[in-house]
């Protein structure tokens, strides 16, 4: 599957469901996912993403706010995944 950045990925595991306010104050439920990539560059195909890089948890959460969008939901969703474990696919569907 491919996923916003153009990158062709495989799911491997979930760290749940996520629900919060958006910045521009709109509802938000999202499915937090975890994936592999097969190595390939980033490469946007959505008109909506302005720019897309790696950076690991830790420096997330010590990034600005301002340059995050919906900063405190993403700092807690990356502290989530430092602190929490990495649940089966299961989660969401049983085989």
């Amino acid at each position: 599957m491919r996923e916003e950045t153009g990158l062709q990925v495989s799911i491997t595991g979930t760290t749940g469901v996520y629900q919060f306010i958006s910045d521009s104050n709109d509802p938000v439920i999202l499915f937090q996912f975890i994936a592999s990539h097969s190595g390939e560059s980033l490469r946007m195909t959505e008109e909506d993403i302005v720019e897309a890089k790696w950076i690991r948890l830790s420096d997330l959460i010590q990034t600005e706010e301002r340059m995050l969008r919906n900063a405190a939901n993403m700092k807690s969703i990356a502290k989530n995944l430092l602190e929490n474990p990495i649940f089966n696919l299961s989660f969401f569907h049983e085989d």
